[in-house]
């Protein structure tokens, strides 16, 4: 059977991650590129797609077309790990089961040559691509700032997307080109997008991270949920999102007219006759178990008069509890704990200060604050 004529590819193709672990020790490395399907070619001719890898510098082989499964776990590193002839994809995983040597030639900054072809379905590798130019750099991270990935984050109008190289296993040279911003409802329908931009590199502060700003033009409802992610290209076409970060928007309380600090001097059933309202500062002392229990409350479910374990109307937004204490006559306010209530009922909040003494006269008060 003749050879299949080679797929069409980009004279530079888009840069690919090299992984590491944190020890600094090489975990893989993943490879994807575009191409073309050649004419000549029918998809049915196609059962896979073959790579080679070389030095620029001295043309020394990463990998080479003597493609040879490992016999321990069925993969090669020259052959394509998934792809798609109708999107023009494939994904090549380099790693230190399938090929160590090939992962410990890999050097973050260096520039490769790189081939493709495909396999045909008696298994002979077709004629090679024309030799295009590919980089290495090292994954990056990219995020969101004082957002978590695994969390509720309160959402506020000025975002700040990060794109950071590690110092020590990075590559300060690899930029940041351009950015995106995309929030999306709780039924994944894109409420906002500002589309490519390009990144203004005059406002880096150092060699290894950038920031770009997002600000939320688009009207959101006060407790309902959001999704927001940041996308970056970089100058070698290296493509990275952040994950995609779980926002709500927090309902606007004060915490001095809108909620009661419910305080109780033991483990016994909290009853609402314990309800302190924050301006008055009453005066607590702990009972022999040496703690106070202390948790936020809605004031008008207080006036309802509305059970402790009945329907609350949930609330977002950052709070810390402050404590004074007669051992300096209570002009010193300390904190006792920072929390976060995302769409919540704020009495589920129960906060212990184990750090009070006999003897000693207490007063707590509650504020909000933005994370």
């Amino acid at each position: 059977m003749a050879r299949l004529y080679p797929p069409v590819t980009e004279e530079v193709l888009s840069a690919f991650c090299l992984s590491y672990d944190t020890t600094g020790k090489k975990t893989g490395a993943s490879i994807n590129i575009s191409f073309n399907l050649n004419r000549a070619v029918a998809n049915a001719e196609i059962a896979g797609i073959a790579l080679r890898l070389r030095t620029i510098s001295t043309n020394q082989y990463v990998i080479t077309e003597n493609i040879e499964i490992n016999p321990n776990t069925g993969l090669s590193e020259g052959i394509a790990l998934a792809y798609s002839l109708d999107d023009g994809t494939c994904t090549f995983a380099i790693t230190a089961e399938n090929n160590p040597e090939a992962l410990n030639a890999l050097k973050v900054g260096q520039y490769y040559k790189a081939q493709l072809a495909f396999i045909g379905v008696t298994g002979i590798i077709g004629y090679w691509s024309t030799v295009a130019t590919i980089k290495c750099v090292a994954k990056p991270t990219v995020a969101i700032a004082n957002y978590a990935a695994n969390d509720v984050n309160i959402f506020t109008n000025e975002i700040l997307g990060e794109y950071i190289q590690d110092t020590s296993t990075g590559d300060s040279s690899e930029k940041v080109y351009s950015y995106r911003f995309q929030l999306f409802d709780s039924q994944n329908n894109l409420l906002d997008d500002t589309g490519v931009q390009l990144h203004n590199s005059s406002n880096d502060v150092n060699s290894n991270s950038s920031t770009d700003e997002y600000y939320c033009y688009h009207e959101l409802n006060e407790g309902e949920s959001y999704f927001l992610i940041y996308s970056i290209t970089t100058i070698n076409g290296l493509a990275v999102s952040s994950p995609k970060y779980h926002v709500i928007v927090a309902e606007s309380i004060d915490p001095e007219e809108d909620i009661t600090l419910m305080v109780s001097t033991g483990l016994e059933k909290d009853t609402y006759n314990r309800g302190i309202p924050t301006g008055g500062f009453p005066d607590w002392q702990p009972w022999e178990e040496g703690l106070i229990k202390i948790y936020p409350d809605l004031n008008d479910r207080i006036a309802n008069n509305i059970d402790v374990t009945g329907a609350n109307k949930a609330i977002s937004g950052n709070f810390i509890i402050l404590r004074s204490s007669s051992k300096d006559n209570f002009r010193t306010w300390q904190e006792v704990r920072r929390f976060r209530l995302a769409n919540e009922k704020p009495y589920t909040k129960i906060i212990y200060d184990y750090t009070v003494e006999q003897g000693i006269t207490y007063r707590y008060a509650i504020q909000q604050f933005n994370r």
